[in-house]
């Protein structure tokens, strides 16, 4: 990091292998959709760079990544409905290796990230980033609470409550797959 703010280009091409992963997967588990992932990596790894000298190397980086790229995620949809563009969170990405065998194994995994999206849709903006976060992204309480700027008692609140009402929706509208929640 150091050696990054002080102009050190491999140094922060090394930053940007080592968190790119994270921060296009919480892109694509914000947005549904690849390529709003992969704008929306790019504008994160911008301004990350562009607000180096600001950042305090003695913090962890991962929680500041997160913050940017929740906040670039919600710019892009902000952007993407004022223009009119359809929503893509409802289009399919590619499927998921599949868990078990046989030829349905990524049609269901393909289902339930559908299910997902649908049930995760309905909850309020907040649960569902804690939610995507913790519970999709496996961000620990710390790293989540100080992304958000919330208390590590917040996330285990809003973690709580954003489960329940996913389990509530899935009970009504998709109980087949209740048992993979619970």
């Amino acid at each position: 990091m150091l050696r990054a703010r002080a102009g050190d280009a491999r140094a922060f091409d090394r930053l940007v292998e080592r968190h790119g992963r994270l921060v296009l997967s919480v892109a694509r588990n914000l947005l549904g959709h690849r390529e709003d992932a992969e704008d929306v990596a790019q504008e994160v790894f911008l301004r990350f760079y562009r607000s180096l000298g600001r950042f305090d190397p003695s913090r962890p980086v991962e929680p500041w990544l997160v913050r940017i790229t929740v906040n670039c995620a919600r710019s892009h949809r902000r952007r993407r409905d004022r223009d009119g563009m359809s929503s893509l969170e409802d289009t399919p990405g590619e499927p998921a290796a599949p868990r078990g065998k046989g030829p349905g194994a990524a049609l269901d995994a393909a289902e339930v990230r559908a299910a997902l999206r649908a049930g995760l849709a309905t909850l309020p903006e907040r649960e569902r980033l804690v939610f995507v976060l913790r519970d999709v992204q496996g961000l620990e309480v710390t790293v989540v609470a100080e992304a958000l700027g919330v208390s590590p008692v917040t996330v285990r609140r809003q973690s709580m409550e954003g489960r329940k009402k996913l389990l509530a929706w899935l009970r009504a509208h998709r109980p087949d797959l209740v048992r993979l929640f619970s």
